[in-house]
């Protein structure tokens, strides 16, 4: 098995192809080798600059993701709490 470091390595290598997979082609476009098309500000950036940028994309994807699993998490724990309470206990 991994140490922790490698597996939190490799799931920010996942989220961080998920960003820019989901950028790849935009407007249509694509870049060399079908790969992703910097914006008019991320071509002034610095690689540092841009590594926190995407890493801030990031971020707002999986918070999204995570706010939708908890919704959903709260919707159906709603459901069951109904269902149980509208159990009849003799």
């Amino acid at each position: 098995m991994g140490s922790g470091k490698e597996n939190t390595a490799a799931a920010a290598a996942a989220l961080a192809r998920r960003v820019l997979s989901s950028r790849a082609g935009v407007n249509g476009e694509e870049g060399a080798g079908g790969g992703v098309v910097l914006t008019s500000p991320e071509k002034r950036m610095t690689v540092e600059e841009w590594i926190y940028h995407n890493a801030g994309l990031a971020e707002q994807m999986l918070r999204g993701e995570c706010e939708g699993m908890v919704e959903a998490f709260e919707r159906e724990g709603g459901r069951a709490r109904g269902v149980l309470e509208g159990l009849v206990v003799d």
